[in-house]
């Protein structure tokens, strides 16, 4: 597969690496000719609220490998990959969707 850009964004948690505190975590989809960096904007409103963000690049995009995007083929795989790294974290509870 092709490597994938990410950023993870938690709230302050001294307790989160040990994995005895869980948060919920939203993965932030951008759009079409966009990059991971769209999820800024949510950053203010989840943190807060305990909420991680998980941001990435799809293939093709930003700073992801790849050449061209599939405008949903292959960006399901994608998704598959990041969703299946996020469920190893011990830090994260519940996965929410965001896209664009």
């Amino acid at each position: 597969g092709l490597r994938l850009e990410c950023s993870l964004f938690c709230p302050l948690d001294p307790n989160l690496d040990s994995g005895r505190t869980r948060h919920p975590c939203v993965v932030y989809m951008h759009g079409n000719c966009s990059s991971r960096l769209e999820c800024a904007d949510t950053l203010t409103v989840l943190l807060p609220r305990g909420v991680c963000v998980f941001g990435f690049d799809f293939a093709g995009s930003g700073r992801s490998e790849g050449e061209y995007i599939s405008l949903g083929y292959n960006e399901e795989k994608d998704l598959r990959a990041v969703v299946r790294h996020l469920r190893t974290l011990p830090f994260i509870s519940r996965i929410g969707l965001w896209g664009r």
